[in-house]
């Protein structure tokens, strides 16, 4: 970890297991959210072209769907990945920075995007551009709204606003610098409010 001066400062590289309880429960979340969507969208143009059979119809396409994400899901985290990712944290004065470090998963993002151009296909596009989106996130300070530490997981959720949370995942010997860093923004913050 390297650390300069100022006392809300710290960058890292750290390899992120992805099997973890943090990760399965945020792409389970992701996943339920994305089955109801369709579900609401089949479900409902099914149901007006046929009534209650169509109705069961857009539950059966919205479980197979789903079905197909967590095998897609399953292949990517632990064939394609191996379980594990490379992530780059830096905490500044401006905010939280997270950068992907595994060139694997930037070329996968960026060969999907290709394909669903060339194929026409808006879910493969998608996937490619919310890939590379995803592959760096800038939090500003001001769209940080809470945080909640996983001591055991050496973890901290960032809740921000409008926007899915983001974990930062520490080492052993930054933890508690990062909790800190959050504590005295939260506080400052707050005072700032008043």
């Amino acid at each position: 970890m390297e650390t300069s001066n100022s006392q809300t400062t710290a960058s890292w590289q750290i390899e992120v297991p992805l099997a973890n309880r943090l990760m399965i429960t945020h792409l389970s979340k992701g996943l339920a959210a994305l089955m109801i969507a369709c579900f609401l969208i089949f479900g409902t143009v099914l149901a007006v072209a046929n009534g209650l059979e169509g109705l069961i119809q857009g539950l059966m396409v919205t479980l197979g769907m789903g079905l197909f994400f967590i095998l897609v899901s399953i292949l990517t985290l632990f064939v394609i990945l191996r379980n594990r990712y490379t992530l780059m944290f830096k905490i500044g004065d401006d905010g939280v920075v997270m950068e992907s470090r595994v060139d694997r998963a930037h070329k996968i993002h960026r060969l999907a995007l290709i394909l669903g151009l060339l194929a026409r296909n808006p879910a493969a596009t998608g996937a490619g551009l919310s890939g590379i989106v995803s592959e760096r996130v800038e939090v500003p300070w001001k769209t940080v709204r809470s945080f909640k530490s996983y001591p055991d997981k050496r973890a901290v959720k960032v809740n921000r606003r409008f926007l899915p949370a983001l974990y930062i995942y520490c080492k052993e010997d930054n933890f508690d610098k990062v909790v800190e860093i959050f504590k005295n923004k939260q506080i400052a913050e707050q005072s700032k409010s008043k």
